[in-house]
């Protein structure tokens, strides 16, 4: 007797059309982040990593600057005015080293101090604006943002509202270059800050002075379906900065200590996040000087302290900047 199969196989019929919106999108590749920090004559330090990569890059058989594999360049302080020396004018790395060579004694004056002059560094800034505000002008001339050739996040802080300001090429088309680099660069303390319309801002590293954990949400509103973002971010060599329990109390004590204690923990918090984050691989090129050097020290000596280190920090992270390229060379043949 034949048995009758009692869940007989149905007749399939093709899946529904999903509806527009329910349709599964594809995501995009990696995208790439390179981001700068904030530390005055430190930055020559970045830019020697960033000559470093760009070696790695042509051993690979890249040509062009390092800047244009990335998909967007995020600075705040002089880490802002590498980005846009990189992406808003003509100068290469090699001329970039030089300026901070050269021209660290118009942006940081020497002045003796008389009378007058301790007057001023009490109640004024440490340095007039002149020295840096025609430096800016001369690299950048009357170029806008919109002009930069890879998206870029310039860092700064309105002290009017209390919320940090993103200037961005893609955003801002039509924001003055020279607004953003002087506004970036306006470190409380050591410039005025820099009036822009309705906004009164100031460095962006009191806010950002590692700017990369800004970049990330940046580009995730750029890519909301990326899969991955690659930051790549590169220190100034600042020291983690401490204090001793009997100097922490008091005005006079944390006069000097504030700004590096806060710069520091701020670092230190993006760090942190970042390296958790399951969407974000988080390549981070620092490490600290042996000899403290600070960020408005343009004397022939500091300038060869950084540069010693920068030399020994490319060395250390030759491998790692090796990586970048073979696998920035593999993406963009992809």
């Amino acid at each position: 007797m034949k048995i009758r199969n009692p869940f007989p196989r149905r007749k399939q019929s093709p899946p529904a059309e999903l509806p527009e919106e329910r349709k599964p999108v594809a995501k995009e590749p990696a995208r790439w982040i390179l981001s700068l920090d904030g530390g005055g004559m430190r930055g020559v330090i970045p830019v020697r990593i960033l000559m470093e990569l760009k070696a790695c890059l042509e051993q690979e058989g890249l040509d062009g600057r390092p800047e244009t594999y990335f998909d967007l360049v995020a600075g705040t302080s002089t880490g802002g005015l590498i980005a846009l020396a990189l992406t808003c004018s003509d100068m290469s790395l090699e001329q970039l080293m030089e300026t901070y060579r050269t021209c660290g004694p118009v942006a940081f004056p020497r002045q003796s101090l008389g009378i007058s002059q301790t007057l001023r560094a009490i109640t004024a800034e440490k340095y007039p604006a002149g020295g840096i505000e025609s430096l800016i002008s001369k690299w950048y001339g009357d170029r806008k943002l919109g002009s930069a050739d890879t998206r870029t996040m310039i860092m700064a802080y309105d002290v009017l509202t209390g919320q940090e300001a993103e200037m961005c090429s893609w955003e801002d088309p039509d924001f003055r270059v020279f607004d953003a680099a002087r506004a970036t660069s306006a470190a409380p303390t050591y410039y005025s800050p820099h009036r822009v319309g309705d906004r009164l801002l100031v460095d962006g590293g009191v806010i950002a002075n590692n700017p990369s954990l800004f970049a990330v949400s940046k580009a995730r509103l750029l890519w909301p379906q990326c899969r991955e973002f690659v930051v790549v971010s590169i220190g100034t060599a600042g020291l983690v900065h401490t204090m001793e329990e009997e100097g922490s109390s008091g005005i006079l004590n944390w006069l000097d200590n504030i700004v590096p204690l806060y710069s520091n923990a701020q670092k230190r918090t993006v760090d942190r996040i970042l390296e958790t984050m399951p969407d974000v691989r988080y390549v981070r090129i620092e490490s600290q000087m042996a000899e403290t050097v600070n960020m408005d020290d343009c004397s022939p000596r500091a300038i060869a302290l950084m540069e010693k280190h920068g030399n020994w920090l490319a060395g250390q992270y030759r491998s790692r900047l090796e990586s970048i390229a073979h696998r920035l060379k593999e993406e963009r043949r992809a």
